[in-house]
Order: C-alpha cells, then sequence, then structure tokens
C-alpha cells in the first residue's frame, strides 16, 4: 500500500492503467468497464493475511524505533536544561553521544525500511500475479474493449460505478484461491472465514486505512530530528 514505498506490486505487476482487447466494430459497439486494482490487492482473502503481516511487523519495528527515539530526545533534553552546568567538555561528549545515536537511529531506520520492501514484495508479488491472471480472464469473458484502473493516482476524474467490475473481479479472485471457497465475501458481507477464505470484516475503507498505516516509510520516523538538529 502511500506515496513513502514504493507502490504495490500490484500497481506494478497489473500496472497498466488501460487494458485494451481488439474489437472489431465503431467507437459506439465499445465495451468500457473501470476496475480498482488497489482495491482487488487490498479486499482481497490472501490481501488482508498479507497486509496484517506486514502491519504485525511494522508495530515490532516501530515500537523499537520510538524507544530510540525517546532516548535520544531525553538526552537532547538534558543537554538543552544543563546546558550552563556543564563543562565544556562534558557538553562536548554530550553532544557527540546525541550525534551518533542519531545517526545510529538513522542507520537502522534504512535497514528497517529496506526489510519493509523486501517483505512486501516477497507477501505481494504473487498475489499480484493472480489478480492479473483473474482480471485479464474477466476482461476476456466479458469481451470488454476498454478498461479503465481507477487505482490511487489514477488520472481519471469522473467514472460511471455501474461500469465498476471490481467486486466482480474480487469474488473472482477469492474464490479461485480459497480453498474453502469464501467467495460470497464482499465488502457487504461478514467474513465467515480465516486464512483460506475471507481475513477480516472490515470495509475498503479501513483496509485501505490500514494498509496506508503499514505502508509508511520507515525512515520517516527520524524527521523528527532534522528541524531539531539545526537548533543544536
Amino acid at each position: 500500500m502511500t506515496h513513502y514505498l514504493r507502490t504495490t506490486t500490484l500497481a506494478m505487476a497489473i500496472a497498466s492503467t488501460v487494458f485494451c482487447m481488439p474489437q472489431k466494430g465503431v467507437a459506439q459497439d465499445a465495451k468500457i468497464a473501470i476496475v480498482n486494482t488497489r482495491t482487488l490487492t487490498l479486499m482481497s482473502d490472501e490481501g488482508k493475511i498479507a497486509g496484517d503481516k506486514l502491519q504485525k511487523r511494522l508495530d515490532v519495528i516501530r515500537t523499537e524505533m520510538d524507544k530510540l527515539r525517546k532516548d535520544i530526545e531525553d538526552k537532547d533534553n538534558n543537554l538543552r536544561t544543563r546546558e550552563r552546568l556543564l563543562s565544556a567538555q562534558a557538553k562536548a561528549s554530550l553532544s557527540k553521544d546525541i550525534e551518533d545515536s542519531k545517526f545510529r537511529f538513522d542507520q537502522k531506520a534504512q535497514v528497517y525500511e529496506k526489510e519493509m520492501n523486501e517483505l512486501q514484495g516477497e507477501l505481494l508479488d504473487p498475489i499480484a500475479e493472480k489478480i492479473r491472471g483473474e482480471l485479464q480472464a474477466f476482461v476476456n469473458e466479458k469481451s470488454y474493449t476498454l478498461v479503465v484502473d481507477l487505482a490511487e493516482d489514477s488520472n481519471v476524474v469522473w467514472a460511471n460505478a455501474g461500469n465498476d467490475i471490481t467486486k466482480d473481479v474480487l469474488v473472482r479472485v477469492n474464490e479461485a484461491n480459497s480453498p474453502s471457497h469464501c467467495f460470497t465475501c464482499s465488502w457487504n458481507d461478514s467474513a465467515t472465514c480465516r486464512l483460506g477464505g475471507c481475513a477480516s470484516d472490515s470495509t475498503p475503507t479501513e483496509i485501505s486505512a490500514a494498509w496506508g498505516v503499514s505502508l509508511v516509510k520507515i525512515s520517516a520516523l527520524s524527521s523528527w530530528h532534522k528541524n531539531r538538529t539545526r537548533r543544536l
């Protein structure tokens, strides 16, 4: 799932905003549909499970990084409040300790960012490939001549909701990839099964919000000290 991390593998694997199927006939015979590939990832049963795994790992990382950040802030505040009482040597030593801690913080943030990027790809690449296949099959079966993607960053200004095939494709994706065939689950239904079925009762909005959180760039946690550094 935000601009801080690379766009989801869904966007890269399905990515073309427009699917064109050659058809005979004039323009008025065109059969046009819209789809939201982001929703297909977020709301697919496997996508929800992957999102949960990403969120759990990110929660662990954030807890650790928040602890490190607080430690630096405490040292910084200590330096500011005791500055007049400290010797020049003591101030220099504490300042160096703060700078070293910030450097280690940023290094760790970069390592975790790389880890999350790799985990995201590991979890989402297979899902994106399955969705790509099911979407293409659905488009072929329904003989659509044009399919427009309404995923995030789309330039589409308006589209008729009646032409949206996202829900239909989602049902197909979940049915094809769920051993228990919990294909009746949608954003209007209650989740009745878990692994191998529907992974959540959440709505698209709730899932999107959670996904946005889980894809926040790890190194953004270090942004708090950029302004503070100027004041040291």
